[in-house]
């Protein structure tokens, strides 16, 4: 994952790319065309999410190195790899923020203004 950071910030932009996509797609217009950007610009802390759908440049795992990097199906990418940035961004900010996720303001109603 990416950040564009806005610490102390409780705000927070999540922006998840497609498959055979990069984190790169959401700041590639530069600092004035880019939607991560302009989501900075209205005061949100941003992350920039990444999945296993394209090269790594480097894993830790000696065993996924070349094509077995790619041994995985859409769905782990929904069940594992989702997860497990959301919590990795929920464990930094709330470790930022000095609390816990009650300090989270909650998402807007689907269809509220």
């Amino acid at each position: 994952m990416e950040r564009i950071p806005r610490p102390g910030c409780a705000r927070v932009a999540f922006f998840q790319h497609g498959i055979l996509d990069t984190s790169l797609t959401w700041v590639s217009s530069g600092v004035t065309g880019s939607q991560a950007f302009a989501a900075w610009d209205q005061g949100f802390d941003v992350w920039l999410g990444s999945s296993r759908s394209n090269p790594s440049r480097a894993t830790r795992d000696p065993n996924k190195q070349g094509l077995a990097y790619f041994n995985f199906s859409l769905n782990e990418l929904g069940i594992y790899d989702m997860p497990a940035q959301l919590d990795h961004l929920h464990t930094v900010k709330m470790r930022e923020l000095g609390g816990s996720s009650s300090m989270m303001p909650a998402a807007p109603a689907a269809g509220a203004a």
